[in-house]
């Protein structure tokens, strides 16, 4: 009943103790086969990607034919498997006197002490040139017959080991040829970049040292060619010893020429490998892991330049680029399309997505069992979904999605067992999820795709159970559902699906106690069960809710206070406080939370001032300011606070002119500054604002159909009002009939919608309005009578509605005057 794997097993001694069975030189470079068949063995490994990073002569067994075997691949890594965090048993654990006999020490150090590279004694990422060096070390081994260094204890053996390189090996043993006291040289370079790439060139010197080649990393000088000929030309030199005089006295500067610009052709043809190798090197991290290192400090600008060079520098080598620099460059187009999203030209980010997407489909398409370059490509579909979001194209995005769904679906089932390609399906689930609920509003659909990433969830942990991954996978699902229903307006069930999300993330908290992922789940929950109870009419609720989801942040940020995210968040809380608050009628406390929610965003918009989101932010921020102002009739200081608003409204679209989602602001913008300058008498101004709102609406509608006609009655209906208040009746007359026009079809579509039907009664009363003003009082009353009949049979389908009663009455009350 218990699970078992049935290993080969691999038979031979050790190569330490072959080593100590050879006590002269003579026999240890016997030895020299055995390791150069570890080097190939390592060499295979390295061309898939595998490093072994624990490479001592216990790990290497030579057989009695001479078969070797590289064994003990426990701390074994897949560079091209997708980074992740150290588990808790890889921290450093306590070590002992068996570590200095060969044991591996474990931990953020990995690997054993006498063999292990500096970078890797410091707890530096590594790749295959740590392995590299470890077979140099078993090298120096097999040549002094003892391990390079030595110490009474691990640290004392690791300060060495990072401080000085080993003893030379002339100070340990005579008589090494000087082509192996090179190969160990070059394999235990202290920099990395001086050492070789991988254990094939190291195997490749090796056995040219064991044919009698020239070995690559040796530089030989002019006796030492002639004496090697010699070697290999014994009889020639016995019957032509005349000719080798010639050749010694004529020809001994040409060969000193050609050996040295053989040379110096070798040096620069490895010094242009080495910078080549270093400077891709170097622009995949800053690409991957520095770019999603500066993407919470709110710095991804800090890229643009390095992600531009890199296109180039690809561009420039297009004919000659393998599939891994191929990868590099649709990583750099992935960047600079970040870059690009975050100072809101989407459009153009659109372009560098789809340029991305383009060279990991082809390079998915050559070798489709690579599974990480399947999953890159994903990865730029998905950045293609979401800046189709951002402009409105919501269909395409869904699209997008849905096939990189179909590419993971397939990729789920082929391997059902391995977990980190069942949650790469639920991020797209949640992707999915999230899109048709913010940006197409199907809430069905997003409640749908909601309960098939719980219900995956939930099949993950059934296989991994009581781990943190798999309460993370459970708390999201749960956010998202509840996130889902409270869209749809089924509010209780939100709620509940809000406690659940707690209860999940109150047993990973058990399980890690101040993890910071749980706690920015917890503050999440928090945030989606205030607004659940706000919904419910229960502002105390929601106010105590929202005061722990700003706590939660407010510890968060204590963690990390250079997380801009985390400080994003929590200034966004204190927006929820303060609706809250309003709630309540506490309107100085609300004001004071929203002037809050600004002041912090200011510093972090002036930190990276291209970032579209925290402008967006700091224009809601100066909105609810200025709505508070004008709440208590304060029409001066309101007026500042809405033209603040107006002008980050107005500079966001200007750099991303097609963004629907900036449109709808910028108009609302207009629309409120006009009814605020209306009211204070200013008629002028608020028609120009007016008039800025009616050709913002007419661009919202022919880019973002969602939207609809409504934002264009609503300016022909304010520009009529200002219009009429003017005295300018007839102008305003012909506004009000097209605002009417525009809400009798809307509610034509749509008969059962309350909200046209009080559109179409307000279209009727404002037309009634201003034929009264002009006179014209038969025509007048029988536009205010269609009003009145409209919301009758409204409020015969809700008679309680007050909102509906304020306005049959007010109709009601201009009827008897006309009279």
């Amino acid at each position: 009943g218990e699970p078992f794997f049935a290993m080969k097993l691999v038979s031979g001694r050790p190569l330490d103790k072959v080593i100590g069975e050879a006590s002269h030189l003579e026999d240890r470079l016997a030895i020299i086969p055995r390791l150069a068949a570890a080097c190939d063995a390592i060499a295979y490994a390295h061309s898939q990607r595998i490093i072994h990073r624990d490479l001592k002569p216990a790990n290497v067994l030579v057989g009695d034919f001479g078969e070797t075997g590289v064994i003990d691949w426990g701390l074994a890594k897949d560079l091209a498997a997708p980074a992740s965090p150290e588990s808790a048993e890889d921290h450093r654990r306590d070590r002992d006197a068996d570590a200095i006999a060969g044991e591996t020490v474990a931990g953020s150090i990995m690997g054993t002490p006498a063999y292990m590279p500096p970078e890797q004694a410091l707890g530096d990422a590594v790749d295959e040139r740590a392995d590299v060096y470890a077979l140099g070390a078993l090298l120096y081994h097999v040549l002094a017959g003892a391990p390079p260094y030595d110490g009474k204890s691990v640290d004392e053996i690791l300060a060495k080991v990072v401080a000085e390189p080993p003893p030379p090996l002339a100070s340990r043993v005579d008589g090494v040829p000087p082509d192996l006291v090179t190969i160990v040289a070059k394999a235990m370079a202290h920099a990395p970049v001086d050492r070789y790439p991988t254990a094939r060139e190291l195997s490749d010197d090796l056995k040219k040292f064991q044919t009698g080649q020239l070995v690559a990393s040796h530089r030989y000088s002019l006796g030492e060619l002639l004496r090697r000929w010699l070697r290999r030309h014994r009889a020639a030199v016995g019957v032509g010893s005349i000719a080798l005089l010639v050749v010694a006295t004529v020809g001994v500067l040409a060969i000193r020429r050609v050996v040295a610009a053989e040379h110096r052709a070798q040096d620069e043809r490895e010094r242009a490998l080495h910078s080549r190798s270093d400077a891709e090197d170097l622009m995949s991290f800053m690409l991957g892991e520095l770019s999603d290192k500066l993407k919470p400090l709110g710095r991804l600008d800090l890229l643009d330049g390095v992600a531009s060079k890199a296109i180039a520098y690809y561009g420039r080598r297009e004919d000659d680029l393998s599939d891994e620099e191929r990868a590099h460059r649709a990583a750099a187009h992935r960047s600079i399309g970040d870059v690009l999203a975050d100072r809101g030209k989407t459009d153009d980010a659109l372009a560098e997505y789809r340029a991305a997407a383009a060279i990991d489909d082809a390079i998915t398409a050559r070798a489709p069992s690579r599974g990480e370059w399947a999953r890159e490509a994903t990865i730029s579909h998905l950045r293609i979904s979401d800046a189709l979001v951002r402009l409105g194209h919501t269909d395409a995005a869904i699209d997008e999605i849905k096939r990189v769904l179909a590419i993971r679906e397939r990729a789920a089932a082929a391997a059902p067992g391995d977990l980190q390609t069942q949650r790469d399906l639920l991020a797209v689930y949640a992707r999915l999820s999230d899109v048709l609920l913010r940006s197409k509003g199907d809430t069905a659909g997003a409640l749908a795709e909601g309960r098939a990433e719980l219900a995956l969830a939930e099949t993950i942990t059934r296989k991994q159970p009581g781990t943190l991954d798999s309460r993370l996978d459970l708390v999201r699902a749960h956010g998202r559902i509840a996130s889902a229903l409270l869209s749809a307006g089924d509010t209780a069930a939100a709620a509940d699906e809000a406690r659940e999300e707690l209860r999940q993330v109150e047993a990973g908290l058990a399980l890690e106690p101040g993890n910071a992922d749980l706690l920015f789940d917890q503050a999440v929950a928090q945030r989606s069960l205030g607004k659940a109870l706000a919904e419910q009419g229960d502002s105390g609720g929601a106010l105590e809710a929202f005061r722990k989801d700003l706590a939660i942040r407010e510890q968060l940020v204590a963690k990390d206070p250079s997380n801009v995210d985390w400080q994003m968040e929590r200034a966004i809380v204190h927006q929820d406080v303060g609706d809250a608050l309003e709630a309540r009628g506490d309107w100085s406390g609300a004001e004071a939370e929203f002037r809050q929610y600004r002041d912090l965003l200011l510093p972090l918009v002036a930190l990276d001032p291209h970032d579209t989101r925290k402008r967006r932010s700091l224009a809601a921020a100066y909105d609810r300011i200025g709505t508070m102002a004008l709440t208590r009739g304060d029409y001066a200081a309101a007026i500042p606070e809405l033209r603040q608003e107006e002008s980050i409204a107005a500079e966001l679209l200007e750099h991303d002119p097609d963004n629907g989602a900036d449109l709808f602001a910028l108009a609302s913008s207009h629309q409120k500054l006009g009814d605020t300058l209306m009211r204070q008498g200013d008629l002028p101004t608020a028609l120009a604002e007016f008039r800025a709102l009616l050709s913002l609406a007419e661009r919202l509608a022919s880019k973002d159909p969602k939207f609809g006609r409504r934002p264009i009655a609503i300016a022909h209906d304010r520009i009529g009002e200002t219009l009429r208040l003017m005295g300018k009746l007839d102008d305003a007359l012909v506004e009000q009939r097209q605002s009417l026009a525009i809400r009798e079809e809307m509610a034509a579509a749509n008969p059962s919608n309350m909200h046209r039907q009080q559109d179409l009664a307000s279209g009727h009363r404002a037309i009634g309005t201003v034929l009264l003003d002009g006179h014209h009082v038969a025509e007048g009353r029988a536009e205010l009578e269609q009003a009145r009949e409209i919301l009758e049979r409204m409020l015969a389908t809700d008679p309680n509605n007050n909102e509906w009663k304020s306005s049959l009455a007010e109709v009601k009350a201009q009827l008897s005057s006309a009279n």
